[in-house]
């Protein structure tokens, strides 16, 4: 029987990818594309990078049914609400990808109106 992990090996080989350029793709590191490749447990936050970005049938992915990839389109509206749902459950994971934390801080400093300057200085001091 078929697992996720076995899934996403076969998704990166049809594509042709390493690991790095699958990584890239999805906005996460060589390495976490190496433990999704591996491991028993792919948390959903990875399953719907995976969906979303490739476009990839969602029933194949969990449940190893139908194609590989959708015969339409991507839906280029994301379910804001589920992302939501996924980002908040999975918060202090999220934090630690430099790239999101970047984007976070710059859209609150849009938002609340602060110095961006001011706030990344405080963000990398405490970092260090």
């Amino acid at each position: 029987m078929s697992t996720i992990n076995n899934r996403i090996d076969s998704i990166l080989k049809n594509l042709g990818l390493t690991n790095k350029e699958f990584g890239n793709s999805l906005g996460v590191t060589e390495a976490t594309i190496r433990n999704l490749r591996k491991k028993g447990t792919v948390k959903p936050i990875y399953i719907e990078l995976i969906i979303y970005k490739l476009n990839v049938n969602r029933s194949y992915l969990e449940f190893g049914e139908g194609d590989i990839f959708n015969d339409q389109p991507l839906n280029t509206d994301p379910n804001y609400k589920v992302l939501a749902i996924n980002a908040s459950k999975h918060w202090n994971e999220l934090m630690k990808f430099d790239e999101f934390r970047m984007r976070y801080y710059l859209e609150l400093s849009n938002t609340l109106s602060i110095d961006l300057d001011m706030l990344m200085a405080k963000e990398f001091k405490n970092k260090n």
